[in-house]
């Protein structure tokens, strides 16, 4: 066989097989749609005249639109949105998400209505207001925690990192790249905005040890560590503060750990321990969900009080997102559907919860260092 043919040979073996069947005149067989139904409500504004409904299982939205901007949220599968305007190339539509605007792929989503009719808007950027009053359950640092933080410099840390151990809402699409990408306004608290500026590198970091679906337990197994960054036998904690040479790190886990819920104090006791070793301040953060209960036969509220009492043994900040949220639509959670669009039980932070986490977490941030 001369060289030619073996080319030829092993990139038609490379191709996908429906490419290798229409060169080779074989019949593929008609593959069927499925078309969703459009679930959307009528919009409660009469001058809107374009909704959208998000047809992927999960996507994201962008601050601006192109896929350069980055991410500032997280949108499921079902939702509906009102659309405000378009993208000059019409590939991107800009919705009200939150308190701000977003902008969303066409390929995301299913659309009723003309979107063509609809104003150019590509100068629109999203920017998310700072929340003015501040919430329940932001946590009293007390001078034994700022000394921690301030010591961390002895143990080789950096004072203006801080890191984030965490599952998907944690995940740097809807936490810290949502606030890189779309920034916060403020200007009307300078010391909140010198807070920003003191660690925004951080914001910029994506951390090693978060990821969909982590638990507590995930937190010294190497099996879910980056092989390229972490050693052989280093657990994405450790791997996470050793690479970030972080002084602060915010403990945000708890939804993963559902139906293991009668392990999670040792795990967390752990995580706690092991930072605190390596010369990091741990803060504390509850959750907003009800997994535990809801699915794994837990004690009401059960995580969320092991974390409130395991802050106040090791004499750590608590953020108590979960006090902050019940103030916030469904509870700072998004409403999220089964594919046969039944209610189910909701864990993903919705928009407005994801703009007080971060609002908290910056105060949080601007009292343990002092500003």
């Amino acid at each position: 066989m001369n060289n030619m043919r073996i080319k030829w040979l092993y990139r038609l073996l490379s191709l996908p097989l429906a490419a290798v069947m229409l060169m080779t005149a074989i019949p593929v067989a008609a593959k069927t749609v499925v078309q969703l139904p459009f679930i959307c409500s009528p919009s409660s504004d009469p001058n809107v005249t374009v909704q959208i409904m998000v047809d992927l299982d999960s996507a994201y939205v962008y601050g601006a639109a192109n896929w350069e901007k980055g991410t500032v949220g997280r949108v499921l599968k079902w939702e509906c949105y009102d659309v405000k305007g378009r993208s000059s190339n019409n590939e991107w539509l800009l919705i009200p998400f939150g308190d701000s605007l977003a902008w969303i792929h066409y390929g995301s989503m299913r659309i009723q209505g003309d979107y063509t009719s609809l104003p150019i808007m590509d100068k629109a950027v999203a920017k998310v207001a700072v929340i003015k009053e501040l919430p329940q359950g932001l946590p009293y640092v007390n001078w034994h925690q700022r000394y921690l933080y301030q010591a961390s410099k002895w143990a080789g840390r950096d004072t203006s990192i801080f890191t984030v151990i965490g599952d998907c809402n944690s995940e740097y699409a809807v936490y810290l790249g949502r606030f890189a990408a779309s920034g916060f306004d403020t200007s009307s608290d300078p010391k909140l905005a010198y807070t920003a500026n003191w660690f925004t590198e951080s914001f910029s970091r994506t951390s090693l040890a978060t990821r969909g679906s982590f638990n507590t337990a995930m937190a010294f197994d190497s099996t879910w560590s980056d092989p390229k960054q972490c050693g052989g036998d280093e657990g994405p904690l450790a791997c996470e503060l050793r690479m970030s040479k972080a002084s602060i790190l915010v403990i945000a886990v708890g939804t993963g750990d559902q139906h293991d819920w009668r392990n999670f104090a040792a795990n967390y006791r752990a995580i706690i321990e092991y930072t605190l070793n390596q010369g990091v301040l741990p803060v504390l953060m509850t959750k907003a969900d009800s997994l535990d209960s809801l699915e794994g036969g837990a004690p009401a509220d059960y995580i969320n009080n092991v974390i409130r009492s395991l802050g106040v043994a090791y004499n750590v900040p608590v953020i108590d997102f979960y006090l902050a949220t019940r103030t916030l639509p469904n509870n700072g959670m998004l409403v999220e559907r089964n594919d046969a669009q039944k209610a189910t039980n909701s864990f993903h932070l919705n928009e407005q919860g994801m703009d007080m986490r971060m609002f908290m977490t910056l105060q949080t941030l601007k009292a343990i260092a002092g500003f």
